[in-house]
This record gives C-alpha cells, structure tokens and sequence, in this order.
C-alpha cells in the first residue's frame, strides 16, 4: 500500500489486494471486507467508494451484475486480476451461478 499525502489530502493506492463484497439488485454495496498485501484489514473505506471500485472493474472488464444479487471475491496484484462470483439468478439465496475470472490486466485501488 502507498500512501501519498498532498496538500492535507490523503491518497492510497493498493497495487496488491483483495476484496470480498456483496451488491444488492439496486447495486448498492451491503458488505466489504478489503484487504491489502499483508492481509491487514482496510476499515477506513466508505461503502459508496467500494460500489464505484465494483462498478468500474466490472466496466473495465465488460462484466454484468445479476438482477438480484451479485456477491464476489476480487483478488488483484500488479500481474493479474482475478474475480470470483457468486451471480444469483433469483431472490434465492441458493439460486446462483458461480462464475471464475481471470484477467491478465493489473488494477489498482486507488482513493
């Protein structure tokens, strides 16, 4: 993790990282758990700055959320990205796909 801090405003950036989250079918994030290289737990992350990191990797990757319920494990380091989903197909907690990606394009998380 790199903090940065320019004119009393803090920047960080996670080259190396992990997130585990669930979106409700309004697209808004429920649950986060975030991570950085050493496995320390990042708590200081607002729920809207995570929905717009999901929401612009699965831009970036041409991905689409389920109509119900998108929960996902993201697993990023300065070689790859790799995602994976649980896409739920109804209001069913056990009615869902599971879908694994992998992408050789690095991310960042960057606040």
């Amino acid at each position: 993790m790199i903090l940065i801090n320019h004119l009393n405003v803090t920047t960080m950036i996670l080259k190396k990282g992990c997130l585990e989250f669930s979106l409700n079918d309004n697209l808004d994030c429920e649950t986060f758990i975030l991570m950085d290289e050493k496995g320390n737990n990042i708590e200081e992350i607002s729920y809207s700055v995570i929905e717009k990191f999901v929401k612009d990797i699965f831009t970036k990757f041409n991905l689409d959320f389920s109509d119900h319920r998108t929960q996902g494990f993201l697993l990023w380091n300065e070689k790859e990205t790799k995602l994976e989903l649980e896409h739920f197909q109804s209001p069913d907690w056990d009615d869902y796909k599971e879908l694994i990606y992998s992408f050789t394009e690095p991310i960042k998380f960057v606040i």
